[in-house]
């Protein structure tokens, strides 16, 4: 979001606490689990319209666009649900993963505080530094440098995706294309006289 650090962590800390936001995400998660049966009953239906083909003789032409037609509507409901799950574990890794990037940074910035505050203080009383805030700050960097790095693999895996659907819409597309342009030729100039 194009908003300053403080709006956008204090905007993400309220989603995070509301009830409002967990009762939506409730509910995605209900509507996930549909999609999850839509999925299965699609992948079923293919297999059972890929059977069909290979057992049963074609003894007509519409009988087999017919079959060709559910073969084809069975894969890409298979490939739209599939990728409305997978999208959906993507969204909800990143908002996690926001959530876990945000908490990081106010853990390193208070220690960063804490750590200032010792130095000015040891400073002024001569003492040594405390080694254990001082691992703990370093194991912090190191868990928000992790995070920050697992933010970036999900925007990488989040563009992938989207790629693979633009490009599936583009095949399929050009599929229906090529189909119907041989449908049109399967009839022939004689047919299309008699009709």
């Amino acid at each position: 979001m194009p908003v300053p650090n403080k709006w956008r962590r204090s905007l993400l800390f309220v989603m995070a606490r509301s009830k409002t936001v967990a009762f939506i995400f409730y509910w995605l998660r209900v509507v996930f689990a549909f999609v999850f049966l839509l999925f299965v009953d699609a992948v079923v239906r293919m297999q059972r319209t890929q059977t069909e083909l290979e057992t049963e003789p074609i003894t007509d032409a519409r009988m087999e666009s017919q079959l060709h037609a559910r073969k084809f509507y069975s894969q890409r409901n298979v490939y739209l649900t599939g990728f409305t799950l997978f999208l959906g574990l993507i969204l909800s890794g990143t908002y996690h993963l926001i959530l876990e990037l945000l908490r990081r940074e106010d853990e390193l910035t208070n220690m960063q505080k804490r750590a200032s505050d010792l130095s000015k203080q040891q400073a002024t009383t001569g003492t040594k530094p405390d080694t254990q805030l001082l691992a703990d700050l370093e194991k912090t960097r190191r868990e928000l440098e992790a995070a920050c790095e697992k933010a970036n693999k999900y925007d990488n895996l989040k563009k992938q995706a989207d790629n693979q659907h633009k490009e599936y819409m583009r095949l399929a597309d050009k599929y229906n294309a090529l189909e119907s342009v041989a449908r049109e030729g399967d009839l022939g100039p004689d047919a299309k006289k008699a009709a």
